[in-house]
This record gives C-alpha cells, sequence and structure tokens, in this order.
C-alpha cells in the first residue's frame, strides 16, 4: 500500500492526497514481481513529489519465507526512495498503532476505525492501503514531535513522544503549545 498525505502549516488535520495499492502477479518471477512494485513506486514519486517517506519495519514473522520475501520487497521499495532523495523514516507496527489509534495492541478494524476520523469519506480498497496511510500520519506526527525539539522544548513529555510513547496526553501537550504559538 501507499499514500500521500499533505499536512498544511496552519491546519489541525492532515490533507488526503491520494492512496492505494501496488499489485503485483503471483504468477510472476520474484524479479518481476520486485520491479512492478519499484515502478509503480516511482510512478507515485514522479506523479506527487513527495519530500519525505515512510515504511514499516520488517519484523519476524513465524514463516522464514515470508519475512525474506518482504525485505525484498522493502529492499526494492527503499530504494527506489533512494534515489528520489527522499528522506526515508522507519517505523515498527507498535509505533504506528501507537501514533494513529494510541494503543500498541489495536486491531486493524480500530486503526482504520481512527483513519475515518481523519478522512471520513475515504474508503479503504485492502487493509494494505489503510496501514499506509497509518503509516503516514504516524511520519506526520513524528515531523511535529522534531519540531518541537528544534524550537528547544525539550520536556519530558516532548522527549517520551518522540521515543514512540505517543499517548494522548503527549500528543496534546505539544499540539497545545504549537497552537498556542500559532505554529500548528
Amino acid at each position: 500500500g501507499w499514500a500521500v498525505l499533505e499536512q498544511p502549516a496552519h491546519a489541525t488535520t492532515p490533507i488526503h492526497i491520494a492512496s492505494g495499492v501496488l499489485q503485483t502477479k503471483a504468477d510472476q518471477p520474484m524479479y518481476r514481481r520486485l520491479a512492478t512494485l519499484a515502478q509503480g513506486l516511482q510512478r507515485v514519486i514522479q506523479q506527487y513529489t513527495p519530500r519525505y517517506g515512510a515504511i514499516e519495519r520488517v519484523f519476524v514473522n513465524v514463516n522464514p519465507q515470508s519475512t525474506l520475501l518482504l525485505g525484498q520487497a522493502r529492499g526494492a521499495l527503499m530504494t527506489v526512495c533512494g534515489i528520489a532523495h527522499i528522506a526515508l523514516e522507519e517505523f515498527t507496527p507498535l509505533e504506528i498503532k501507537q501514533a494513529v489509534a494510541c494503543h500498541g495492541r489495536a486491531s486493524k478494524e480500530r486503526i482504520q476505525k481512527m483513519i475515518h476520523l481523519y478522512f471520513p469519506r475515504l474508503d479503504f480498497a485492502t487493509t494494505d492501503q489503510s496501514d499506509a496511510i497509518a503509516c503516514a500520519l504516524c511520519l506526520l506526527q513524528r515531523k511535529k514531535t522534531l519540531l518541537i525539539e528544534q524550537m528547544g522544548y525539550t520536556k519530558r513529555t516532548y522527549g517520551t513522544a518522540r521515543r514512540g510513547n505517543t499517548r494522548r496526553s503527549a500528543r496534546q501537550a505539544w499540539s497545545v503549545l504549537l497552537d498556542k504559538q500559532g505554529k500548528l
């Protein structure tokens, strides 16, 4: 899945620009499937010209073969981002779930409900698409946290949010601060 979001400087919620899923054919050899993914991401990058990207970190599955295949796909997509000079950040599934649903053990259904709070008219083709939107939302949240650190605010609440412990109170604290200063 892929998603393009924009966070306007003075808006509290992001804007959904586009999202979708890159499809490959299961009967193709792996090198063709990886090429299809890479070319699809290249088209997305050319069309929307993002400055930043986010990707989910690989976790070890029960099936090592699945983990290997996922790693190969990630490598192909990370290479495309590197060639396009897109600053890429990686997030664990736990970090993404905490950022979107305030709970690291949230179900996919819960994540989709939370995304619908941001984008009420959005329908998902697959859970891969909603996962990509959640990953992009996590990146936007991380960027807000880094902005606060750059402004010199290093209170524990902000440091905690930066390390991925993004409970509601931590996010609210820096959001309120930026809102008071007119920077959000």
